[in-house]
C-alpha cells in the first residue's frame, strides 16, 4: 500500500511543491488540505476549527502529516499576534495531537527566524533567540509539536521561493517588481534603495520538497530498522549568500533586465518595524549526513528564477 500523506497548506508555495514531488514519485497517496484556494483536488478545512481538523485527520487516517500551513508574513504576525499565535502555535499543536491519536508521523515546517542572526551558521541544537513575533510563534509551534508528538520532525527553512501564482507570493519574486516585472508600463525611479544589509539564503521550494520526500522515504524504511527513524529538528537551506540587493541584481542579470536605478541600502534597518536577524544561516550538515549530500539539491538561484519569472515578464 502507498504511504498516505496529508498535506496542510497544500495550495501554498511550499505545499504545492511538496504535493507535486510526492505525486511524481508515485509512492504516495497524497491528500491535500486547503481553505482559501480550494479546488477539486483539495479537501476544504478551516484549520482554526478544531473539530473540522480532528474529523479530517480521523477520516483520512494518514501515515504522515506534513504541516505546511502557517501565517508566514512577519509584518502580519506583529500586527495581529493573537491570530499568529492561533495559527502558528495552537493549530500546530492540534495537528500533532490528532497525529498521535491516529498513529501518524508528522513533519512541521519551521523557520531560520528562530535565531537572532548574531552567530551563524546555526546547527539544529544552537540556542534559539527569535527577534520577531513571527519567529517566536514558529518556535513555540515547534515546541508544541514536539511536546505532543516526540517522534515528529521539524524542518527549518529560510527564505523560500518557487513557481508563484502572483509575484507577492514569495520574497524574491516580489523584489522583481522593482525591475518592472509584472507591470504593463514601468517608469524606474532613480536611486531606488534596496536592503543590502540582511543576509539571506534563498531556497527553492522544489529543492525542499525533494528533501522532505527523502526524509519520508527514510522514515518509511524505519519500520524495519529503527536506526533510520527521522525525528527532531532538521535544517534545510540554499547555499547562496545574498542580500535583497543581491537578489534584485541576480534577477536583472539572469532575466536581462535593466537595474541601473537600484542602489543598496547598507546600513542596518531602523529600530522601528519588524526586527530581522542579520544572518541566520542554517548549517545543513545534519541533513547531508541523513540523506547523503548528493540527495540534497541546491539549484542555483539564477537558473531557477528565469522560468519562475518568465510568465510575468511582458
Amino acid at each position: 500500500l502507498p504511504m498516505k500523506v496529508l498535506i496542510t497548506g497544500a495550495t501554498g508555495l511550499l505545499g504545492r511543491a511538496v504535493s507535486k514531488e510526492l505525486a511524481k514519485s508515485g509512492k504516495y497517496d497524497v491528500v491535500r488540505l486547503s481553505y482559501t484556494r480550494c479546488s477539486s483536488e483539495t479537501i476544504s478545512c478551516d484549520l482554526l476549527d478544531e473539530t473540522q481538523l480532528q474529523n479530517v485527520i480521523k477520516s483520512t487516517k494518514p501515515h504522515v502529516i506534513i504541516h505546511c500551513a502557517a501565517e508566514r508574513r512577519p509584518d502580519v504576525c506583529e500586527k495581529d499576534p493573537s491570530l499568529a499565535r492561533k495559527f502558528n502555535v495552537d493549530v500546530a499543536r492540534n495537528v500533532a495531537k490528532y497525529a498521535l491519536e491516529c498513529g501518524s508521523w508528522m513533519v512541521y515546517i519551521c523557520t531560520d527566524y528562530v535565531f537572532d542572526g548574531e552567530q551563524p551558521p546555526y546547527k539544529e541544537d544552537s540556542k534559539t533567540n527569535p527577534l520577531s513575533f513571527y519567529g517566536q510563534s514558529k518556535l513555540d509551534g515547534e515546541i508544541a509539536v514536539m511536546e505532543e508528538l516526540p517522534t515528529a520532525c521539524s524542518v527549518r527553512v529560510p527564505l523560500l521561493y518557487g513557481q508563484v501564482e502572483t509575484l507577492d507570493e514569495s520574497g524574491p519574486t516580489s523584489l522583481a517588481k522593482m525591475l518592472g516585472v509584472g507591470a504593463d508600463t514601468f517608469n524606474p525611479v532613480l536611486n531606488t534603495m534596496v536592503d543590502g544589509w540582511q543576509i539571506r539564503y534563498p531556497t527553492l521550494v522544489d529543492d525542499v520538497a525533494v528533501v522532505i520526500e527523502g526524509l519520508l522515504a527514510r522514515h518509511g524504511g524505519s519500520r524495519d530498522d529503527s536506526a533510520k527513524a527521522v525525528k527532531g529538528v532538521v535544517h534545510v537551506s540554499g547555499n547562496e549568500r545574498m542580500t535583497k540587493y543581491d537578489i534584485v541584481m541576480a534577477i536583472a542579470d539572469a532575466c536581462k533586465l535593466d537595474a541601473a536605478h537600484i542602489s543598496p541600502q547598507t546600513d542596518p534597518p531602523s529600530s522601528s518595524g519588524t526586527k530581522r536577524p542579520y544572518n541566520a544561516q542554517l548549517d545543513t550538515s545534519h541533513v547531508d549526513a541523513i540523506l547523503g549530500a548528493h540527495n540534497v539539491p541546491h539549484t542555483p538561484f539564477r537558473d531557477a528564477i528565469v522560468p519562475i519569472l518568465a510568465p510575468f515578464i511582458k
